[in-house]
């Protein structure tokens, strides 16, 4: 019996679930698992086509702040805004994808049991952190009109709510690790 606790406990599930296969416990873990899969990849996915659009644009339409529009450089600049307009769409979408992201795991966050260890919330945290960093800086490196900061700074709007979300889970597991602490026996 206490073998299949332990199994259990391992498999974030019920004794029931390790008994008659996947418990509802492991379906919440899962859904969960998922959720967060995509909330990394969509906004890290927006973000590099977002990196790869700007240095394209810095690179086949370069213009220069005290360039006169004329005739012959209207159609580069009117490209060059469509371009701009194309990567600002990308940045709002990148985020979105992690606002949504990040409410649809707060949502399903209470339901866990366990919650997810703050080892896996903290690599989280930080691969979604480099996965930013290695979808901008690559791009900043060899762009002739924009420097890094231009790059990165859509990170700080998609990183924000994954910041705000572990947050919430540190003060979950700090809050429910109290709650088990005054449930348990007085000792005197």
């Amino acid at each position: 019996m206490d073998m299949l606790l332990k199994l259990a406990e391992l498999y974030h599930t019920d004794l029931l679930g390790v008994v008659y296969g996947r418990g509802s416990a492991q379906k919440k873990m899962r859904r969960f698992q998922i959720a967060a899969l995509v909330t990394f990849l969509v906004p890290l996915l927006l973000t590099l086509m977002h990196s790869c659009l700007i240095l394209f644009a810095n690179t086949c339409f370069p213009v220069a702040g005290d360039m006169l529009i004329t005739e012959a450089t209207r159609p580069l600049i009117e490209t060059r805004l469509a371009v701009i307009g194309a990567w600002e769409l990308l940045e709002g979408l990148a985020q979105a994808a992690s606002f949504a992201g990040c409410i649809l795991l707060a949502v399903l966050l209470p339901g866990l049991t366990p919650l997810p260890s703050m080892k896996h919330s903290l690599l989280f945290l930080l691969a979604f952190l480099l996965g930013g960093i290695a979808v901008t800086l690559p791009f900043s490196a060899f762009d002739p009109c924009y420097s890094r900061a231009d790059y990165m700074l859509i990170l700080l709007h998609t990183f924000l709510p994954v910041v705000l979300l572990w947050i919430g889970l540190v003060g979950m597991g700090l809050f429910k690790s109290l709650c088990k602490k005054r449930q348990g026996p007085l000792s005197p």
